[in-house]
């Protein structure tokens, strides 16, 4: 067999390792729970810090509404056990988890931390994404 080929299929394998590994990795990222965090955790830091006017920022809370029903939906899904109460109680102690962190941030650092400033930044980008309208 000659030399390319094989340092072809070396190199393509090693690439689709290195693209599997940081797949696993980042995959909470896509989890309803943590796209919630990161709502709460802008919002807070917006309403706290002010942010700049943007046409866009209009849709944030129906993107906000959107993200708090697929967390709330994960959450019972992994809880069958638990009656919605508990869920939305289990829900409420981690926005308070966020909050207080941000308010931390902000008490120690103050508004012009960069933390605060991508924040910030996440809000205007949340609100201008174009997620579905949940169906009812």
């Amino acid at each position: 067999m000659k030399l390319g080929p094989l340092i072809f299929v070396v190199v393509i394998g090693a690439y689709i390792g290195m693209e599997m590994y940081a797949a696993k990795r980042n995959a909470y990222r896509m989890q309803p729970d943590h796209i919630h965090e990161q709502f709460v955790r802008s919002s807070v830091a917006v309403a706290r810090c002010g942010a700049e006017k943007n046409a866009a920022l209009g849709k944030f809370d129906r993107n906000f509404d959107y993200a708090r029903g697929r967390a709330l939906a994960q959450l019972t899904g992994s809880n069958p056990d638990l009656d919605d109460a508990a869920v939305k109680a289990l829900l409420t102690a981690r926005i308070e988890a966020a909050t207080a962190a941000v308010d931390a941030l902000v008490a120690e650092h103050g508004c012009q931390h960069i933390e605060l400033w991508k924040l910030k930044r996440r809000h205007a980008n949340l609100a201008g994404m174009n997620l579905p309208v949940p169906r009812s």
